[in-house]
């Protein structure tokens, strides 16, 4: 009886789904079974929902974790990942082999659960005008994944037009809080969160319909990896404080690359914490 299907994230459950599926195609070819971190056909869109290098980064991130999630349910042993290292990582494979009759059993519950899932969006009225919690994030998630696209992009301008060059975390506040606006219609910048450790501060963004708020880093010289822990985990020990914030979506953008670990840094305060969900977002990350 697969039980913990239900309790997995929309994006964590099409995530597992989709490598479980191409184990159960590279199986029945191989005993030691290879599949690529990112394929060629995006069998699930909300995956990877455009094509862009922190976009494939981010869906190689998801299929990786799938496969670990799955060896620790027994599904595969002996993992491992098979990686040029002059190569970006999303051009990578991992190895594994595959308990078939373990894997039977799990795809028919993901599937099951997958399908349960879009039946009931389906029936659900969709005109409501708050969203869900998780189709909020997901959108804000996408965005940050494109911030420095535009950031590129706004620095060409025809005839060399001045423009917003983002060079500090206000720059970075500015421009966000206008692609916000674009997905969401009350987007609160600099609300008060109630006092931790005898003080008080502000969040960066607060999109109170969707209880969610949006917390801005940027990296530079003397505030990296230790110094932006520090700071994250005195932040999100406040916002666990206001009653109305269920989630905070923690965006460091580091252009220069300063984090030497960015998948660590998303890894260690990323999760639910004192009943708030976290989720840490680097980028551009460096390869």
């Amino acid at each position: 009886m697969i039980d913990w299907a239900a309790a997995l994230t929309p994006l964590n459950l099409t995530a597992v789904l989709d490598v479980a599926r191409d184990l159960k195609d590279a199986a029945q070819l191989s005993d030691h079974v290879a599949i690529p971190l990112l394929p060629s056909v995006v069998r699930f869109p909300i995956l990877m929902p455009v094509d862009g290098v922190n976009m494939r980064d981010r869906y190689a991130e998801l299929r990786w974790n799938a496969v670990t999630f799955l060896q620790k349910k027994g599904v595969v042993q002996r993992v491992t990942p098979l990686h040029d290292p002059y190569d970006h990582r999303w051009q990578g494979r991992v190895q594994c082999d595959v308990d078939q009759t373990q894997l039977d059993v799990v795809l028919e519950a993901l599937s099951t659960e997958y399908g349960r899932r879009i039946a009931e969006s389906a029936s659900a009225d969709s005109g409501g005008e708050t969203d869900s919690l998780e189709s909020a994030i997901e959108r804000v998630r996408s965005l940050l994944l494109r911030f420095h696209s535009v950031v590129l992009l706004l620095r060409k301008r025809h005839d060399t037009r001045p423009t917003l060059d983002v060079n500090d975390e206000y720059d970075v506040q500015d421009l966000l809080r206008a692609l916000l606006g674009l997905s969401f219609d009350d987007v609160r910048p600099e609300e008060w969160t109630p006092s931790y450790a005898g003080g008080s501060s502000r969040v960066d963004f607060f999109l109170k319909p969707e209880q969610l708020v949006v917390e801005v880093k940027k990296t530079r010289s003397r505030l990296a990896d230790r110094e932006i822990g520090d700071q994250l985990i005195l932040d999100l020990a406040r916002y666990s404080k206001m009653v109305d914030c269920k989630a905070v979506v923690c965006f460091v953008y580091d252009p220069e690359n300063r984090i030497v670990n960015p998948g660590g840094l998303q890894g260690d305060l990323s999760g639910t914490k004192d009943g708030l969900r976290v989720e840490v977002i680097v980028c551009p990350k460096k390869y």
